[in-house]
């Protein structure tokens, strides 16, 4: 659908969303059930606020679900490579629920990959004249503490970010982070060759295939048409991935409170999931 001068803040966009929740009305009516049980974990699972496993859960669930619920409003206005960017943050904090899961320390892991940003933050400023010159002699203090105490604190050697890959394994969601999150990393969140295809048609109404948008353009010599509305590819794929990300996101949190049931629901959900993906 064409958007006019208003782009994705047209009006028109509400007739393209319910065009594509009538047409998609089995996938949309399981997604609303799915985001009201998991809503419903908000007000079932209370943390003690001395554990902090528990806590720590919690908050990333609650961060989890927001994404979850972005990526759908994002997908249903056909922004899809948007809508996909957030599946990957999802996946990524069911991913840090499961290794809150399986390792009650995760916290200081989270701690340390905040220390190599801090770290890294800091001395790039200090190191950079142009940053830095604009800067009081208190800002510059208190960033020269700041490297200081990091490296004091980690005296063995700097501290070290998550590797997410490695992550995954420890939270037993190697499929969620290769079928995922790798995915919406090279065909939604960073800019690669493979995302151009979502901006562009060879043709009216004829999308460039995927992978290779430049090299079939050139094999077929197509002339490409820059566009800028709204996406059905992927729709479907999106709303699966988004699935995927917040019910290992519940069945994380449900490892971490199993008194509180958490399975049932999703066991119902991916027993209704798997009638919905071919």
């Amino acid at each position: 659908m064409k958007l006019g001068n208003r782009g994705f803040f047209s009006a028109n966009i509400e007739i393209w969303t319910d065009l594509k929740r009538r047409r998609l009305k089995n996938w949309f009516r399981f997604i609303e059930g799915l985001n009201r049980a998991a809503m419903r974990l908000l007000a079932t699972v209370e943390p003690d606020s001395q554990n902090k496993q528990q806590l720590c859960a919690v908050l990333l669930y609650r961060r989890a679900l927001q994404t979850f619920q972005g990526s759908i409003l994002l997908a249903e206005r056909g922004m899809i490579a948007d809508a996909l960017t957030l599946v990957r943050s999802c996946a990524e904090t069911a991913i840090s629920i499961g290794c809150f899961a399986t390792d009650d320390k995760f916290a200081d892991r989270l701690i340390e990959d905040d220390a190599k940003h801090r770290l890294t933050y800091a001395n790039v400023i200090l190191g950079d004249k142009y940053l830095s010159e604009s800067l009081s002699s208190e800002e510059v203090s208190n960033l020269q503490n700041v490297v200081s105490a990091i490296n004091k604190k980690y005296s063995n050697g700097r501290p070290k970010s998550i590797n997410w890959a490695d992550a995954a394994k420890d939270a037993q969601m190697g499929v969620l982070y290769n079928m995922i999150y790798r995915w919406t990393s090279g065909d939604a969140t960073h800019v690669t060759i493979n995302a151009f295809a979502r901006h562009v048609t060879a043709e009216p109404n004829h999308r460039l295939p995927y992978p290779n948008v430049i090299q079939v353009a050139q094999d077929e010599s197509q002339a490409l048409t820059p566009t800028f509305q709204t996406e059905t590819r992927d729709l479907v794929l999106c709303l699966s991935g988004a699935t995927s990300a917040i019910l290992h996101s519940m069945n994380a949190l449900g490892q971490i409170f199993p008194q509180k049931g958490i399975d049932k629901p999703v066991k119902r959900y991916l027993d209704l999931w798997s009638q919905l993906v071919p």
